[in-house]
């Protein structure tokens, strides 16, 4: 099961969004070995080919800190009129060498225009 979190961010900057993921029983989740990709899209509807891609990585490892990442133009780009779906997916090989993948965060993120 994922998290929700819902977020803002100012069209034409550079985003940085860091989330602390947990275990259920709220330890820090260990992040070693794991990878992440993260995409925002305008509708659940949307193809691959119209998703925004993040840079999505590890940032602390130990501490279950994950960080993501938009450009400036990638913001840009973004329509400041619309409500934008995201998720972030984990991947991991398990111990028989099958990567498994995991929806750890989703939610919804609303763009405030620039105004210069």
């Amino acid at each position: 099961m994922s998290n929700l979190s819902n977020f803002d961010i100012n069209q034409g900057t550079d985003v940085v969004v860091q989330m602390t993921l947990e275990n259920p029983d709220r330890s820090p989740k260990q992040l070693f070995n794991y990878t992440a990709k993260a995409y925002m899209k305008k509708s659940y509807l949307d193809d691959s080919t119209q998703a925004t891609k993040f840079l999505a990585y590890p940032y602390d490892a130990a501490n279950g800190i994950l960080e993501l990442r938009l450009t400036a133009a990638q913001t840009a780009a973004l329509d400041h009129r619309l409500k934008y779906f995201y998720d972030v997916n984990l991947y991991h090989d398990d111990s028989v060498g099958d990567t498994k993948c995991q929806r750890v965060v989703e939610g919804v993120i609303s763009v405030k225009p620039s105004v210069t």
